[in-house]
């Protein structure tokens, strides 16, 4: 979508454990975010009731529901570099969808208002394997309860707060050892056992 790099800090940090960037969501501006390319777009019709819009600007398309000129109920994104299969509302990803990157990265869940929002589950491939989050989205950022799984099998399942680890966790290691724990703003804060040890 116009060979822009998109930027997602609040939900994934734009950066893998080897630093290289995994942002998520595009640029605002580019066919899929919602904007007057559409009206710059030509129509085709493809059936009764689904639209054909091309994307010159991106050689992207979308098929689906049209209204006012704009993508609206369920409808098929696709461009070179991204795909979305899902619900639309005012041009917009509203409701559950599919969303894939060329660059392997998926995403399959809930949105509002073109933003992760509701339960969701994003994949990402990496040089050292494949990471993954299932769980709880606001507003484009893990929030509330989820399960985040790095490509060395270490698990991090609970709180989530503005797309960091925060509040109580349980820790999982590759080798199956488990923990519980305590997290604030994406940093480690103490053990359960030690909290239990300073109490007893």
């Amino acid at each position: 979508m116009g060979g822009q790099t998109s930027k997602c800090a609040a939900c994934c940090g734009d950066k893998d454990e080897s630093g290289k960037d995994i942002s998520i969501q595009p640029v605002e501006g580019t066919g899929l975010a919602g904007t007057e390319e559409v009206a710059e777009s030509k129509k085709v019709e493809a059936a009764p009731d689904k639209v054909e819009l091309k994307y010159e600007k991106d050689e992207a398309s979308y098929v689906g529901g049209v209204v006012d000129g704009k993508r609206e109920g369920y409808g098929v994104y696709k461009s070179n570099i991204e795909t979305y299969e899902g619900e639309w509302k005012s041009d917009k990803q509203h409701g559950n969808g599919k969303h894939s990157w060329s660059d392997g990265r998926s995403y399959e869940g809930q949105y509002v208002n073109g933003r992760f929002s509701g339960k969701g589950k994003m994949v990402w491939t990496t040089d050292k394997g494949i990471m993954t989050y299932e769980g709880d989205y606001l507003d484009d950022a893990k929030h509330g309860f989820g399960k985040f799984t790095w490509p060395n099998m270490n698990v991090y399942e609970g709180g989530w707060q503005a797309g960091k680890r925060h509040g109580k966790a349980t820790f999982t290691t590759h080798a199956g050892k488990q923990k519980v724990g305590f997290w604030q703003e994406d940093k480690f804060v103490r053990w359960e056992a030690e909290e239990n040890a300073v109490a007893g």
